[in-house]
């Protein structure tokens, strides 16, 4: 166990070494002696739920690894604990359901992404900043739950009629 300190003398980190490699859960402290994040590692690479933690103490962000990079589910919180985005990657890029929520509980929007391809990125190197693209049917919604907006999208483009609605429910374009 190796502990790192700040100047002041406070706990900055907390890691475990094996073999010379980062084996374990490694604790990174605010100066304030907050917990800010614990890292789990298998011979230096982060494997399994990385936590970050709010000042507040809370959990800001658990996020599923495997050999360094997003491998699973990863959750953003609200300063309230509720849940604020909830998506999937692959290899560090998004891949499955993704939906963002309202402070309050209720769905903001969802659907679908898909990774960035390597011919997209060869296109236009600027692509190589997304995370994902935008795919298939999505909907929005409105804070008090009805629908907002829905249609599709191709790779990040809105393809396809889409559907406005009032926040009372009705049809409006």
């Amino acid at each position: 166990l190796w502990i790192i300190s700040y100047p002041s003398g406070k706990v900055k980190s907390e890691i475990t070494y094996k073999n010379g490699k980062q084996n374990g859960v490694t604790k990174n402290y605010a100066e304030s002696g907050q917990l800010s994040a614990e890292i789990p590692y298998t011979d230096d690479k982060v494997n399994g739920t990385k936590i970050t933690y709010a000042k507040s103490g809370g959990k800001l962000k658990e996020e599923q690894h495997r050999d360094n990079k997003k491998n699973g589910q990863s959750t953003t919180y609200f300063q309230n604990g509720k849940v604020q985005i909830s998506a999937v990657y692959t290899d560090d890029k998004l891949n499955g359901n993704w939906c963002e929520y309202y402070d309050s509980g209720k769905k903001k929007m969802e659907g679908r992404q898909i990774p960035v391809t390597e011919e997209k990125i060869k296109e236009d190197p600027r692509w190589a900043e997304k995370e994902g693209l935008k795919t298939g049917p999505w909907a929005m919604y409105h804070a008090n739950g009805n629908k907002l907006m829905t249609g599709s999208y191709t790779e990040n483009k809105i393809t396809g009629k889409w559907f406005a609605y009032a926040p009372e429910g009705y049809l409006e374009s």
